[in-house]
């Protein structure tokens, strides 16, 4: 069932939740208390993952073949370009000017 909620971020979205009556209303009562929107999730993730690192943002194929163990921006592929942004941790350019 598709339910209001006002997370405890103090903005209001709406979630599937499925379960009986009073499934939902615990689930929804710990969302206010507990947790956050899609919105501050993914920024709250992307400050998380950018941590120590450089934003870059590259075609989608030297991800893949040069940096697919690095974190990639939640959000930032873009489709009609081929793109995404990167966090290329600073120790790894600290080691080639070595």
């Amino acid at each position: 069932m598709r339910c209001k909620v006002a997370f405890s971020c103090g903005h209001t979205g709406y979630m599937q939740i499925g379960g009986d009556e009073r499934a939902r209303a615990g689930r929804i009562r710990w969302m206010e208390e507990n947790g956050i929107c899609p919105k501050c999730y993914t920024k709250r993730l992307n400050e998380e993952r950018s941590e120590g690192c450089d934003e870059v943002t590259m075609p989608y194929s030297e991800y893949k073949m040069y940096h697919e163990g690095c974190e990639t921006k939640k959000g930032s592929y873009h489709k009609k370009n081929k793109t995404v942004t990167v966090f290329i941790p600073r120790r790894l350019y600290d080691q080639d000017e070595k």
